[in-house]
């Protein structure tokens, strides 16, 4: 436009729209003028000149799913736009606390959405600057953490370099007596006084291609459940005492052991609570917490750290172990007309790991989201997800249910 000053938008967020294609080419005008923008995005990114003007600018594409009759969600992704680096296109029932498809118009109004929405705008915000927003790189990570599920990356995820924040005092027999594989608690506050319960960090040689995954029912912001990565104080030469926080375990030992350790909340996703009472992902009950983290992001640590530290008997729950990609991943190879035919049966044995991950390749470069649903017989929490466009169905408490991949399921709920 002919009166854009530049360099005074960086940051566009849109609500159902339909970048890709118009949902109804009336004439030749319309077609030609989605043909001309799209062309004009498609070009900027193209080049490597350093002239490209939009490459401080971030499109964030938030589509309702199959519930939105109005505009199809497949118009809505920006993929063929924008590279990952500027922008991404995210289905509603993949936001945390969303967790549901909705129509055009409930897009717009949707409480839970507008909360979600209003937190993530304002972490971009940043007056001291002339942009009066953080660098693209920055909002981008704003974006990702506030609008999509965490599980996305989840293989690439590193912890925050800042110094240790935990100094941790524990009886040094605690040492001996660590949780290597797997660590299930039930009951958590039974003891009456805070437990720490170690697990070692298997080594860069022993660990190849392995993460850890936590999942519990409690809130670590509420701190009856705290995880920590630990080194030993001895091999922790960068650390500050002045500037930590002490938890001290030792119940006046003589012989004790300190552990220098960072706080893992942060990297934790909430996940929708899936119990038998369970009718829907957007209930209002307390979601559960998820970690996940490859070895390579513990690689400067000697244990992870779980601490109890309820006051009193709840009905928590938390359940950690260290899994290796050969048992968590199961990758099939159907062709379309297999899939069709007699679609995909996996039978996990008893001793699976927390989390397994079963891949369906995408058809033609297409993601299946778009082209078909699939009907799930299974109990699982985790929602089945794709990564173009960043798409999640919260399925809770199954055994049998019908899932629609384009979210036809249910209309969205919304408070006022």
């Amino acid at each position: 436009m002919p009166n854009y000053q530049a360099n005074t938008v960086n940051t566009i967020v849109t609500l159902a729209a339909p970048h890709a294609k118009a949902p109804i080419s009336f004439d030749a005008d319309i077609v030609d003028t989605y043909q001309k923008i799209n062309d004009f995005w498609k070009s900027s990114y193209s080049r490597n000149d350093g002239h490209n003007s939009l490459s401080e600018v971030t499109l964030i594409s938030i589509a309702g799913g199959g519930l939105d009759t109005v505009v199809p969600s497949d118009y809505s992704t920006v993929a063929s736009l924008v590279p990952l680096t500027n922008g991404f296109t995210v289905f509603t029932s993949s936001i945390a606390n969303v967790w549901t498809g909705m129509d055009h118009l409930a897009i717009t109004w949707c409480d839970q959405l507008r909360k979600s929405l209003t937190k993530t705008l304002y972490g971009v915000v940043d007056a001291r600057r002339a942009s009066q927003t953080v660098p693209r790189a920055q909002r981008m990570e704003v974006f990702e953490k506030g609008l999509l599920t965490g599980l996305e990356h989840a293989s690439n995820a590193r912890i925050a370099h800042d110094a240790p924040t935990v100094l941790l005092t524990l009886p040094s027999v605690s040492l001996a007596t660590v949780a290597h594989d797997r660590l299930v608690l039930r009951g958590l506050g039974s003891a009456s006084r805070p437990v720490a319960y170690l697990m070692p960090v298997p080594s860069a040689r022993q660990g190849m291609e392995q993460s850890l995954v936590l999942l519990t029912n409690q809130l670590f912001a509420t701190e009856t459940v705290q995880v920590l990565a630990c080194s030993t104080a001895t091999t922790h030469v960068s650390f500050s005492a002045m500037h930590a926080s002490r938890v001290d375990m030792s119940e006046n030992a003589i012989d004790t052991e300190r552990l220098i350790c960072q706080s893992l909340h942060s990297e934790a996703v909430f996940l929708p609570a899936s119990t038998a009472e369970s009718q829907h992902a957007f209930d209002d009950s307390t979601p559960f917490q998820y970690l996940q983290l490859p070895i390579a992001a513990l690689a400067e640590h000697e244990f992870v750290a779980i601490i109890d530290a309820a006051n009193s008997t709840a009905d928590g729950w938390l359940i950690a172990e260290f899994i290796g990609r050969s048992e968590s991943v199961i990758d099939t190879e159907k062709s379309m007309t297999d899939l069709l035919r007699a679609g995909v049966h996996v039978t996990l044995p008893p001793s699976r790991p927390i989390v397994t991950d079963i891949r369906i390749p995408p058809y033609n470069r297409v993601s299946w989201p778009t082209i078909c649903a699939w009907t799930i017989h299974v109990a699982l929490t985790m929602p089945p997800f794709s990564s173009d466009p960043y798409y999640a169905n919260q399925s809770l408490n199954l055994t049998s249910q019908n899932s629609s991949s384009t979210l036809q399921t249910r209309r969205s709920h919304s408070t006022a």
